[in-house]
């Protein structure tokens, strides 16, 4: 499935595939019941297949929550590399982007919040989340212990805001991982040149 398919819910990449329609239906069931809950059968029948052809492609619902998982993942990522790149040119003086940034990031999890939801049931799935995060942060913090708080409270943060059903603006939501964000990297002014100077 091409990454921006997943970006948004009912509209499907250019190249339609097999798998691409599995992913689709499978994050349209996942939006609608838990993942116990969710079987093959519903799977092939939302996106129009056999079951047959659904084996042909993926081993069980667990395959397809893998790879589903990846692109999500893999999309939060690319937009939480756009928000370091924007956190760090105003680190550096340049002003503005990061709120804008961070709204990217909050229109994500919202849009997602199902399966963020469904994910932080497994604590597997937290720590992998956390350590990708960790080794974005590896290019601004030297001291290791710094960069693990960082990435493991801002996912703790967003898990509290995940299970609270995402309510809230991503605007009103933006400007708190900006502020969260923000106080994190202070935390290790002390032992380094990490002082934030955000402009909005």
């Amino acid at each position: 499935m091409q990454r921006k398919a997943l970006g948004k819910m009912g509209k499907l990449a250019e190249n339609l595939t097999a798998g691409s329609l599995i992913m689709e239906a499978f994050l349209r069931l996942l939006k609608e019941k838990p993942f116990t809950d969710i079987t093959v059968h519903e799977i092939a029948g939302k996106a129009g297949i056999s079951r047959s052809v659904f084996y042909l492609h993926f081993e069980d619902k667990d395959d397809v929550f893998q790879k589903v998982s990846g692109e999500i993942i893999g999309e939060f990522l690319q937009l939480f590399d756009s928000y370091l790149e924007v956190e760090e040119r105003g680190r550096a003086g340049q002003t503005g982007g990061v709120l804008q940034a961070a709204g990217k990031i909050c229109h994500h999890i919202r849009d997602y919040h199902f399966f963020y939801q469904e994910g932080f049931r497994d604590l597997s799935f937290i720590t992998g989340w956390a350590e990708h995060i960790f080794s974005r942060l590896q290019r601004i913090y030297n001291d290791q212990a710094k960069g693990i708080f960082v990435a493991y409270g801002l996912v703790g943060c967003m898990n509290r805001w995940i299970s609270e059903g995402a309510k809230g603006s991503p605007k009103e939501r933006a400007r708190q991982f900006v502020e969260v964000f923000s106080f994190l990297l202070d935390v290790g002014k002390e032992k380094g040149n990490l002082g934030s100077t955000v402009t909005y």
